[in-house]
């Protein structure tokens, strides 16, 4: 006899960790995705993060996080683990997004080796799509359908983008999709479903959105989670730059003589 329970799937996208992390709104909406998870009855759950959880120092004006892309992986290592535990996830997906790859090294490959070495992680990494089947329910995760949809930023999800969607759905039995890279949250006809980003920049007018799967007995109840987004702000970016040097006292990576701060932003 197989006993089913009720269990969850959480996906979030284009963290961009090392650059302007809104992690005010983020931790808003981790909070809602534990309210939900515990309103449910849910035991398990699988953590998704879908691609740009980093980004690579020296190629932003607003990056905060220099050290040659060190300090950023085990940021976002930690991040990681903390939503997980909230989460009751022990098992992590994390898909590559088009700036972890930026200069030719693999960022998110490394949160992923961080979280299965350091943190005991059961993780599973790609560079490309990947298929997880939940309770009989078939999820395709992917950070994008097209590495040539530029303007993530305003773009959205445009026709072609979506052909490619339904034929990759078709061709691996997937019954939802779930994609970031846009950064506008959003659902077309309760198949696709989109995270936004919680990267800000001066022109942000999306909400910060995750989605959390509940999965019983072989049905799907999608809830979007999501929190207004926070203004930009020279305080504020400030603020993001102390968040940072605390998570990494906390972890040990470097001591008090280490923090000081200097601008990164040529003037």
């Amino acid at each position: 006899m197989v006993i089913l329970m009720t269990e969850a799937v959480v996906v979030l996208s284009d963290l961009h960790i090392g650059n302007m992390f809104d992690y005010k709104s983020f931790y808003k909406t981790v909070d809602l995705a534990e309210k939900i998870i515990r309103k449910h009855g849910v035991k398990k759950s699988v953590l998704v993060l879908l691609g740009d959880v980093c980004d690579a120092s020296e190629i932003y004006r607003t990056q905060l996080t220099l050290a040659e892309n060190r300090l950023q992986r085990y940021i976002a290592a930690e991040i990681a683990d903390e939503t997980a535990k909230r989460l009751k996830s022990k098992r992590i997906i994390i898909t590559a997004g088009n700036h972890d790859l930026r200069k030719g090294i693999e960022l998110a490959r490394d949160v992923a080796e961080i979280l299965r070495k350091d943190y005991g992680y059961d993780v599973t990494y790609t560079e490309n799509f990947l298929v997880e089947e939940v309770e009989g329910v078939r999820f395709l995760l992917t950070h994008t359908m097209s590495v040539r949809s530029r303007g993530s930023y305003y773009g959205g999800v445009t026709g072609y983008i979506l052909t490619a969607i339904l034929y990759l759905m078709v061709k691996t039995k997937a019954d939802v999709a779930v994609v970031g890279h846009t950064h506008r949250g959003g659902v077309w006809r309760d198949v696709i479903y989109q995270c936004s980003s919680f990267h800000i920049s001066s022109f942000d007018i999306s909400d910060r959105t995750m989605w959390a799967f509940i999965v019983d007995s072989g049905k799907v109840l999608p809830i979007r989670l999501y929190s207004p987004p926070s203004l930009y702000s020279t305080m504020y970016q400030m603020e993001i730059m102390q968040f940072y040097i605390q998570k990494l006292l906390k972890m040990r990576k470097i001591d008090a003589t280490q923090t000081q701060i200097d601008s990164v932003i040529e003037t």
